[in-house]
């Protein structure tokens, strides 16, 4: 069975059977949030945000889970080696010389799926835009944090997908924040508050 069938049929084995036949459209965020049991939840969270601590020790490792809306452990680990976080995002990003990498990892709560991203950071000061973009996992990291990464997934029970089968559309199904047509299986499998972007600029 391919990854892509396996997910799809994870996802709506959350739908009651009986409701089956008198929708066209399915809440997914109602039916999977009956199931999560948030105490458990923050134990398997706490547990995994150990493990990326003790893993990656020369980082700082955060735990930016929300379990109100979210079907996963988020993690954000800050790419610049022995660096603190200050609490004045722009004061860090003038320290880091202009750019900052996060790595961010979602880790589903609801499946043996996980996804990460790195996202570089910059400030413009003239338009005041914050410049978001997803680059390379080999142009932010060394093969030895690649490689320990990958290895402490696998050793926490994870398989990660792809960015491809990540924007899949997921048909029939409509979340708390995004309508239906528009979800994807990041969404389902992780969090509906998030989009996966290549580039994004906010601005103040």
């Amino acid at each position: 069975m391919t990854n892509k069938i396996k997910i799809l049929k994870i996802i709506y084995s959350f739908l009651p059977e009986d409701e089956k036949n008198k929708c066209d459209v399915f809440n997914f965020s109602k039916y999977v949030n009956k199931t999560l049991q948030i105490q458990k939840c923050k134990e398997k969270c706490n547990a995994i945000l150990s493990s990326f601590q003790n893993t990656f020790n020369s980082f700082i490792v955060v735990d930016w889970t929300d379990f109100d809306s979210g079907n996963c452990c988020e993690l954000k680990i800050l790419l610049h080696e022995n660096e603190n976080l200050i609490d004045d995002d722009k004061a860090l990003l003038k320290k880091l010389g202009g750019k900052r990498r996060d790595l961010r990892i979602f880790l589903s709560l609801i499946s043996e799926y996980c996804f990460y991203f790195v996202e570089e950071t910059e400030y413009n000061e003239k338009t005041s835009g914050w410049t978001f973009t997803s680059i390379s996992e080999n142009e932010a990291m060394d093969s030895n944090t690649i490689k320990k990464l990958n290895e402490l997934i696998k050793e926490l029970g994870y398989t990660r997908i792809n960015q491809e089968l990540a924007k899949m559309i997921v048909p029939d199904i409509k979340m708390d924040f995004i309508d239906a047509g528009n979800v994807t299986v990041f969404n389902c499998l992780f969090t509906d508050l998030i989009e996966l972007f290549d580039s994004k600029v906010v601005y103040e």
